[in-house]
């Protein structure tokens, strides 16, 4: 019997796992992580205004075993691409076909003092700044972006954004900060597209600093590559992203650590080796990468699955990954801004918006729970 690895249990690596196991239904799916659960990062946000508890929005992996997918827990040691093995905890696993769905590594030490912010894109982290933004009594509050390129780009204003909807309604006057490298929101994108977030930001009375990378958080300060810095209250940031290290002896990381892909198939300079999501460098049209967001990973899954199929049993019609992708911006006030984004457009990626409204938080609401009840049905 042929077998197919997926390494990471995300976005990417379940609707790959699931897509595999729909087109070849005698084809062993085995999906490995290093963890039992899967949840979105989307419910960060929710968590962070107490919208939601930790834990909730959790899904145990060994559901997907009543979808015929084999489920094994453990720690992706070594990728051997040209071989097709990969170690798991000490143990050597062989394949006809593999996807990698890895993800990007969080690295806050990266960033020297970090520990003085709290980490938005760990749960945990999530928590705890709601805990100290519930005894916030007023000052000075920074929300800082440590690196590019970070995964779900919106997310950081989104924060930013409902901790200013968060202290207006307890009445709590604060200065807002936001500090990023990016030049301008968005900047996978020209400037013009980013741009309609900057009213937003406005409004809400929080102060905008682009092409501020931090040197380190030191004393109630955050000190900047540009010469300047900005003392703080409270202060809560996106840690640096890298390529999990197993990648850099793969034989697959490219200039920037993470795994160059075919943009249409997936597919690595390795046959029958994919990789899809965060740990995947997806070259765009202008020459930049595709954004690291979940609802595009999921799309790259499907296609790269479609592709694998093709080339380990020439079943169906293999599909090409289109590029496109509607997130939903959370402003505060119960709303969220959809915004569908056109990645492979020439000259430069595209995007529409809808006005904000209740109905687009009520869609990205939708967005999980309709994969949830797809992927772990009860």
């Amino acid at each position: 019997m042929a077998k197919a690895l997926v390494l990471g249990a995300g976005f990417g690596g379940i609707s790959a796992a699931l897509e595999l196991r729909r087109l070849l239904p005698n084809l062993d799916v085995t999906l490995i992580d290093e963890g039992s659960t899967f949840r979105m990062g989307l419910g960060n946000l929710w968590v962070l205004d107490g919208r939601r508890q930790v834990g909730e929005g959790q899904r145990p992996l060994t559901a997907l075993r009543d979808r015929g997918i084999q489920v094994k827990r453990g720690r992706v040691e070594a990728i051997n691409a040209a071989e097709r093995t990969v170690t798991v905890d000490g143990a050597q696993l062989g394949a006809d076909g593999i996807i990698l769905a890895l993800g990007a590594r969080l690295a806050p030490e990266a960033t020297p003092g970090f520990a003085a912010a709290h980490n938005l894109y760990d749960e945990s982290g999530a928590a705890a700044f709601n805990k100290a933004l519930q005894g916030f009594a007023g000052g000075r509050i920074l929300i800082q972006v440590c690196a590019l390129p970070f995964k779900c780009p919106p997310a950081p204003y989104e924060a930013a954004l409902l901790v200013a909807d968060l202290l207006r309604k307890r009445g709590i006057k604060a200065e807002i900060h936001l500090a990023t490298p990016e030049p301008h929101p968005l900047p996978v994108a020209p400037p013009e597209v980013g741009a309609r977030l900057l009213p937003l930001l406005e409004a809400a009375g929080i102060r905008y600093h682009p092409g501020c990378k931090p040197v380190r958080f030191t004393d109630g300060t955050v000190e900047w590559e540009n010469g300047q810095s900005l003392a703080f209250d409270l202060a809560a940031g996106v840690p640096t992203h890298q390529a999990p290290a197993v990648i850099a002896t793969s034989g697959l990381a490219g200039p920037s650590g993470f795994v160059p892909v075919d943009a249409a198939s997936l597919r690595t300079k390795v046959p029958r080796v994919y990789a899809v999501g965060d740990v995947a460098a997806v070259p765009l049209p202008n020459g930049k990468a595709a954004p690291k967001a979940g609802v595009l990973a999921e799309s790259q899954g499907r296609a790269a699955a479609t592709h694998l199929a093709q080339d380990l049993q020439a079943r169906g019609d293999p599909i090409a990954f289109d590029g496109r992708g509607t997130c939903f911006i959370e402003l505060g006030n119960g709303q969220a801004m959809p915004a569908a984004g056109d990645f492979f457009a020439m000259p430069h990626p595209k995007f529409s918006f809808k006005p904000p409204s209740t109905q687009g938080l009520q869609d990205k609401q939708r967005f999980e729970s309709d994969r949830l009840a797809s992927w772990f049905p009860a």
